[in-house]
């Protein structure tokens, strides 16, 4: 019964993002700049709702959606790892222009490892490690860009 909410959220969320990104396009002067990104934004929300009818389908069946606010309910949206997921991304995003890039992912790949199940914590923190470096080393070295930078890095 957890799953389809665990999406719902989880599409919820990610639409959210996408939400985000295609307000902040719009703002470009040059149309051929965001007229790709406002096509897609609009291909993706039809894709939201055809998964969003699906979904509440779904939990409509399984008798679900009858109290989204009973408690055994809100306990396994909570308990569901796409509902965690989606919590530590949102932190994630936030802590970006605060920390950095780096810093901040180093946390992320962490916490997402935790969450995920790894409970050995010198995996985790080679995780953390590498992750990141790589990804400093294929931007900053061969594509020559910068990723925000915040207190730490």
């Amino acid at each position: 019964m957890s799953v389809p909410i665990g999406r719902l959220i989880f599409v919820a969320f990610i639409w959210v993002y996408a939400l985000v990104y295609y307000l902040e396009v719009r703002r470009l002067d040059d149309p051929s700049e965001w007229m790709t990104v406002v096509s897609i934004f609009w291909l993706f929300s039809f894709f939201v709702v055809l998964e969003l009818v699906t979904l509440v389908r779904t939990l409509r069946a399984d008798g679900g959606f009858q109290n989204p606010f009973h408690r055994r309910l809100l306990a396994a949206v909570v308990k569901d790892g796409k509902t965690r997921l989606v919590i530590l991304i949102a932190i994630y995003l936030a802590l970006i222009p605060w920390l950095g890039f780096y810093s901040a992912s180093f946390l992320a790949y962490g916490a997402f490892s935790v969450a995920l199940g790894s409970r050995r914590i010198g995996w985790v923190l080679l995780g953390a490690v590498t992750v990141p470096a790589i990804v400093y080393v294929i931007f900053s070295h061969f594509l020559k860009l910068e990723l925000p930078s915040g207190m730490l890095f």
